[in-house]
């Protein structure tokens, strides 16, 4: 009777420790999926702001990746030194 209930514990044991195993891959892989998931909804998220931005938005220039040319002007703070950044468009 020992026996057989020492036979039935180890084969318990093993079991236990290839399900922890398994348990441990199938967790491994379920975080590996969210990471993928979380880039795709970025991904999504990302590509309907660009569209909604570029329906909605009326044609106007955006000057913010214009060139900024520095000029000096016939005033009083000119002569003092200070200079006026000016956004010219080309």
């Amino acid at each position: 009777m020992r026996e057989q209930i020492e036979a039935r514990l180890a084969a318990l044991r093993s079991e236990h420790e290839k399900g922890q195993v398994q348990l441990q891959q199938l967790q491994n892989q379920a975080n590996g999926m969210r990471d993928t998931m979380l880039r795709i909804s970025g991904a999504i998220m990302v590509l309907e702001e660009l569209l909604s931005s570029h329906t909605s938005a009326p044609a106007e220039p955006d000057n913010r990746h214009q060139p900024i040319t520095i000029t000096t002007e016939d005033e009083p703070s000119a002569r003092d030194g200070r200079f006026t950044a000016t956004n010219k468009e080309h």
